[in-house]
């Protein structure tokens, strides 16, 4: 089976630039095209585009979050500016004496931080390239065994399709001799008062016009064959997501003309057991790529 990928994926990476220890991280969730989402400090925005390059061309489909975010070590990259912060501390216990406002909510106001000058963003866009390639690695690696455990589900429940649908190809055509079998003996009760008897070729006639009605041979050979493709699909691997969401669209469709078409209560709840496996299968092609 071709490699497959799921749209959630995880991947990270440390590194120490300027003192301080930072973090690189890539989340993502199901989108329907491909979305980039940067949660960087503004003082880095000039590395953004290199992110974008770089997360862009290993990914085609899916919200992702880049993330970029420092922790506590032995220096600093920005400084406090406490005048600014006893200034904002002064002005809000005049204007809401009884108010508690804690350190954090302080310090993301505006002017409460100051970069430190010394710091060269190309510096940093060439420290972030080795732990961006780690975390791109981590974050493919995580969608590739998501994407094969997806696969895996969805082609056990083709395979769970197929049963359901050969049983439902046997039981059709079973289905005008019985609505012939039923309209007889109906007739003859209705006639038996009158002493007559029904006409074989009015019943034949009217079993025809059922038969013609109620066959779901060319939805069994359609669904048949949108289930092959769908197993063609994951064999191939790559980006299928959107064709495999497509082709469970079409199969659906035929399965309600089959269960609209052939009034036959064994092959509805077989329809209806179809349409289960189809939205499970459903759910799942929505997160592949």
């Amino acid at each position: 089976m071709g490699a497959v990928r799921s749209m959630t994926g995880y991947g990270s990476a440390r590194f120490e630039f300027a003192g301080l220890t930072w973090l690189v991280e890539l989340r993502s969730v199901n989108h329907r095209y491909l979305k980039l989402n940067f949660k960087i400090p503004a003082s880095l925005t000039s590395v953004q585009e290199r992110l974008r390059k770089a997360v862009s061309g290993a990914v085609k489909r899916g919200a992702v979050d880049v993330i970029i975010r420092s922790a506590e070590s032995n220096g600093t990259l920005y400084s406090i500016n406490e005048a600014q912060i006893d200034r904002y501390e002064r002005q809000l216990r005049e204007r809401f004496p009884t108010l508690s406002v804690g350190p954090e909510v302080l310090l993301a106001l505006p002017g409460a931080t100051a970069r430190n000058e010394t710091v060269d963003e190309e510096e940093f866009a060439g420290a972030l390239e080795a732990p961006l390639a780690e975390a791109l690695e981590a974050f493919e690696r995580y969608r590739l065994e998501e994407g094969e455990a997806l696969a895996a589900d969805i082609a056990e429940r083709c395979g769970a399709l197929a049963r359901l649908v050969d049983g439902i190809a046997e039981k059709a055509p079973e289905v005008p001799r019985e609505y012939a079998r039923k309209l007889r003996e109906r007739m003859a009760e209705l006639l038996a008062e009158a002493g007559g008897a029904p006409e074989e070729s009015a019943i034949a006639r009217e079993a025809a016009f059922f038969a013609d009605r109620a066959d779901i041979t060319e939805e069994i050979v359609r669904f048949r064959h949108h289930l092959q493709r769908l197993a063609h699909l994951l064999e191939r691997g790559g980006t299928v997501g959107k064709e495999a969401d497509f082709i469970v669209q079409e199969m659906n469709r035929e399965a309600n003309t089959m269960g609209a078409k052939c009034a036959d209560v064994r092959i509805s709840d077989d329809v209806i057991s179809l349409k289960a496996e189809l939205e499970k299968i459903r759910e799942q092609v929505q997160n592949l790529e």
